[in-house]
Order: structure tokens, then C-alpha cells, then sequence
């Protein structure tokens, strides 16, 4: 298991069994990094993807605090047997050439070598996204050696890449699944159901994963925590 990930699952049980309540003010990176021994970027990638899950809150200038137990950010939850473990079925991974579509979202060239990963998300026994992943600069090679039916896609890109990946830019809009995808994610033929659309990048701001998720939306809550930088002009 990867450093990040012990520190990750170390605070999430901390938090899960109310050791670390909501509202609390958690020791910071540096304390962090002599509790667990870790430099300062694996304390970093854990608490990111704490923030992900919607386990903590991350406050410019006041530190990291615990928040309210929540469902996945950028992830979907549903709203019953919420301790069920998320699991991934691989369908598919493969470089294939990026079609125009894909290749603007990651600002490249049309036909440029990109990875294609295609897995299916589970909450338990059940079949909750259907979940289609491009990635730049990546071979399908490079991921032998993770374990992709239990990590999430952005975790296993920042320790290949050694850097912080971060969704950037996240959209969920309603959709109509073609009828063979309802099958796949339990959901009626011609149901409207939520596309979750998503592009990561690195710490260049140069957009490097793109994820396109069909998801099931009955009976789930939605939670996305979105980062928004200083100066912008996109926060609500």
C-alpha cells in the first residue's frame, strides 16, 4: 500500500469512529509529517483525496478540519448501505489515438496517443457508473503494477506522475444512457440518469485526465467539492 494511502485510511478511521469529530481543527501538515513519518507531499495527496471523499475541510489560512461524515466528492454515494466498500471492474485499458472530442478536453492534437481506461464502479454487489477514463503521456504498461479494481484514478496518476492531481473542472448534467449502459448500472431502459464529466491536471495546470462517468442516479446523493483559485472568476 502506498504511503499516502495508510496516512489516508489512518485519518479516515480516526474520523469514522469519532476520535476526530466534526468541527475539529486537525493537527497540521508538518505535525502530520512527524506523526506519520511521511514528507510533506504524501500528507498533502492524503489530504486531498480526505477532501475528496468529503471527509475533511481544507480553509486557506486556518487549516484542515473534519466535517459532517459525507458520501464522495466528485464520487457518488448512495443514500442507503453507505458503508458498502467501492470496488472497480476493469472492462477495458488500452493506449488508443484521442478523437476530437477527447482530444480537446486535454488540449491536444487530434489522433495523439492517449491511455483508455473503461471500469465499472460497484457499491457492494451493486452496479452503481459506468465509468470511461482518457489519460496523456500514459501506457496502458505503466499500470500493471496497481491495482485498479480498489484505487481511484487520480491517486494512481499522482504517484505516477509523482505530483498532485487535482479535478479541475467537474460538470453532472442529466443523460439518457443508450440501453445497453442502463443494463450495465441497474436503471430502466430510457431513464434519465447523470453524466458526471470531469478533467484533471497537473501542477502545471495542463489538463491530463478526463473521466466521463454514467451514473445511477436513483436514490443517491451528489456531494462535489470544488477548488476554485484566487483571483477567479468562476466561484458561485
Amino acid at each position: 500500500m502506498f504511503k499516502h494511502s495508510v496516512v489516508y485510511n489512518s485519518i479516515k478511521e480516526k474520523i469514522v469512529i469519532g476520535g476526530w469529530y466534526e468541527g475539529m481543527l486537525i493537527p497540521s501538515e508538518s505535525q502530520l509529517c512527524e506523526m506519520y513519518d511521511v514528507s510533506r507531499i504524501t500528507i498533502r495527496r492524503a489530504l486531498k483525496e480526505l477532501e475528496y471523499s468529503g471527509l475533511v475541510k481544507r480553509v486557506q489560512g486556518k487549516g484542515t478540519f473534519v466535517k459532517a461524515r459525507n458520501r464522495d466528492a466528485i464520487e457518488v454515494s448512495s443514500t442507503e448501505e453507505v458503508d458498502d466498500a467501492i470496488t472497480y471492474e476493469v472492462v477495458e485499458c488500452k493506449n488508443v489515438a484521442a478523437d476530437s472530442y477527447v482530444a480537446r478536453k486535454l488540449h491536444i492534437g487530434d489522433y495523439e496517443d492517449v491511455l483508455y481506461l473503461r471500469r465499472i464502479r460497484y457499491r457492494g454487489n451493486i452496479a452503481e457508473a459506468y465509468i470511461e477514463t482518457w489519460c496523456t503521456s500514459l501506457t496502458a504498461n505503466q499500470l500493471k503494477n496497481y491495482d485498479l479494481t480498489n484505487q481511484k484514478i487520480l491517486s494512481v496518476l499522482s504517484d505516477i506522475r509523482n505530483e498532485l492531481i487535482d479535478a479541475s473542472q467537474v460538470t453532472v448534467s442529466p443523460i439518457i444512457p443508450e440501453d445497453w449502459i442502463c443494463k450495465i448500472i441497474n436503471v430502466e431502459i430510457a431513464s434519465a440518469q447523470a453524466v458526471l464529466n470531469r478533467v484533471s491536471t497537473d501542477s502545471n495546470d495542463i489538463p491530463c485526465e478526463y473521466t466521463r462517468a454514467i451514473i445511477n442516479s436513483d436514490d443517491l446523493e451528489f456531494t462535489i467539492n470544488s477548488w476554485v483559485k484566487k483571483d477567479s472568476y468562476n466561484g458561485l
